[in-house]
C-alpha cells in the first residue's frame, strides 16, 4: 500500500465513529435522501448487483432498505480495516466487504456488477483518477452504471481547501473538489455515456451535511435546517453549478472504447 494509501487508511480509522454517527444523524438521513439519493433511486431499483466504493460502515446499505431496495448482491470496499468490518457486521451474509485500494490493480473482487456507487469518494483518488475508471470499466457490466456524488469544484472552493488545509479530518494532498467537466471527461474516456447530471446543495447542505465542521449548536441548526431545506430545494431547480455545493451523475458503461484504426499508410 502506497504511502498516501496509508494516510488515508489512518484517517478514516481514526474517525471511524464519527463517519458512522454523522450519516445516522436525522437531518443528514433527511436531507440526503430528497437531495441526493431520489436523483438516482431508479438505478438502484434495476440494479441486482450493486459494489459500493468507500463503502464506510453500512449507512448506505441501511438507506436501500429504507428506500426499499433489496438487491441480490450488496458488496462493499474501502481502504479502512475499521469500516470494513463494520460493514461486514451490519450487512447479510451474502455481502462481502473488501478491504483495498479500489485504484490498484490487485483488487479483484471476482465479478461484476450492475452498478457502482461512489457517494462522496472519487474526490479522495484524485492521484489515481484514471487507475480509478479503468477499474470500474472492468468491474460493471456492459450496460451497467456508476453513480457519482462528488463537491463541486465551482461552488466555494477557495474555502473548501482552506478547510481542507487546516482540519486535521481532512487529507488535503490527495483530496480536492472535482469538476463535472472533469468526471465527464474521465468517463468518455473509459467507455462511459451520461445518462444524468444534476447539481444540487446550498445554505442548507452546510446546515446538515457539515454542521460538525462548522461547529453549530443544536438549537441553530434545528432553527435552520427547514426553511434552508425548502431553499436548497426551489434552488436545485435551477440545476446551476455555481450555487450548488455537489454534483450527481450516473454513467452507463457501453464496453471499452474502440480505438481508431490504424493507417496502414502512414
Amino acid at each position: 500500500m502506497t504511502e498516501n494509501n496509508n494516510k488515508q487508511k489512518d484517517l478514516f480509522n481514526k474517525h471511524q465513529c464519527r463517519y458512522d454517527s454523522f450519516a445516522a444523524d436525522s437531518y443528514v438521513q433527511e436531507y440526503t435522501m430528497r437531495m441526493f439519493w431520489s436523483r438516482f433511486v431508479d438505478v438502484l431499483k434495476d440494479s441486482n448487483s450493486i459494489l459500493e466504493v468507500g463503502c464506510g460502515g453500512h449507512t448506505n446499505f441501511v438507506k436501500l432498505g429504507d428506500l426499499g431496495i433489496s438487491p441480490g448482491t450488496y458488496d462493499g470496499v474501502d481502504i479502512s480495516d475499521k469500516l470494513v468490518e463494520m460493514f461486514e457486521q451490519n450487512t447479510p451474509d451474502s455481502s462481502t466487504g473488501y478491504c483495498a485500494d479500489f485504484t490498484s490493480q490487485a483488487f479483484d473482487p471476482g465479478k461484476k456488477y450492475d452498478c457502482l456507487l461512489f457517494i462522496g469518494v472519487l474526490h479522495h483518488m484524485t492521484k489515481s483518477l484514471d487507475a480509478a475508471l479503468e477499474k470500474c470499466s472492468e468491474l460493471v457490466k456492459d450496460g451497467g452504471h456508476v453513480v457519482f456524488v462528488e463537491p463541486n469544484v465551482a461552488f466555494l472552493d477557495f474555502a473548501r481547501r482552506i478547510w481542507y488545509r487546516f482540519s486535521d479530518e481532512f487529507d488535503d494532498e490527495n483530496e480536492r473538489a472535482l469538476s463535472i467537466e472533469e468526471i465527464t471527461d474521465l468517463c468518455e474516456n473509459h467507455g462511459f455515456s451520461n445518462i444524468k447530471k444534476e447539481f444540487c446543495g446550498n445554505a442548507g447542505f452546510f446546515v446538515a451535511c457539515t454542521h460538525e465542521i462548522l461547529k453549530l449548536p443544536w438549537f441553530a441548526r434545528k432553527l435552520l435546517f427547514r426553511p434552508l431545506f425548502h431553499l436548497d430545494v426551489l434552488l436545485a431547480k435551477l440545476n446551476w453549478k455555481y450555487i450548488s455545493a455537489q454534483h450527481i451523475s450516473v454513467w452507463k458503461n457501453n464496453g471499452r472504447p474502440i480505438a481508431p484504426p490504424v493507417d496502414s499508410a502512414s
